[in-house]
């Protein structure tokens, strides 16, 4: 009897491994372009300190967003969030690039524009049509750094309830379970 467990066990451990295989994990018939929200910061120029100046305001704005980001149930509530807190996030901006040498400013947009296939975080976004917050700097014609606000991959929980996730695998409790008998 307990060959013909070991049997099973061996089949249903193919069985997953092919699965995992035969999918493709980045891709979902379900989500759409629209279901997204990304999150642009376009530099200056290609000048390095534009370049250098971009990611600090990366940092800072992910910083100024992370605080209230554990409400962020829905691409809604971001939308909402961005249009509420617009100008006060580009003051606090501005005041990055100028405390940081820089004569330009900054400008936020809530827009939607035509986007190559990309993948971020193991997740692929295929070309398409996508709402999208564009934080310009100055000129705007450098490189950007961008990332998803919703679903939100590029925000931090640190002080939310999503730090406290337990992961769960169905698989190993089947097989503890049944070597336990």
């Amino acid at each position: 009897m307990k060959n013909l467990g070991i049997i099973f066990l061996s089949i249903l451990i193919c069985v997953f491994v092919i699965g995992c295989f035969c999918f493709d994990k980045n891709k979902s018939s379900n989500i759409s372009s629209a279901d997204y929200l990304r999150l642009h910061i376009r530099a200056n120029s290609n000048n390095e300190d534009d370049q250098k100046v971009k990611y600090l305001v990366k940092s800072e704005v992910l910083n100024f967003i992370n605080s209230d980001a554990q409400t962020f149930t829905s691409k809604i509530t971001i939308e909402n969030y961005f249009k509420e807190k617009e100008k006060t996030l580009e003051n606090y901006i501005n005041n990055v690039l100028l405390e940081n040498g820089f004569g330009y400013i900054s400008n936020i947009t809530l827009t939607s524009e035509y986007f190559p296939t990309r993948t971020y975080n193991g997740v692929t976004l295929e070309s398409g049509i996508y709402d999208a917050i564009i934080i310009k700097l100055g000129k705007a014609e450098g490189n950007n750094w961008w990332c998803v606000a919703y679903p939100p991959l590029c925000f931090m929980y640190e002080s939310s309830n999503f730090g406290n996730i337990t992961y769960k695998s169905k698989v190993l409790e089947i097989i503890n379970k049944f070597f336990k008998r």
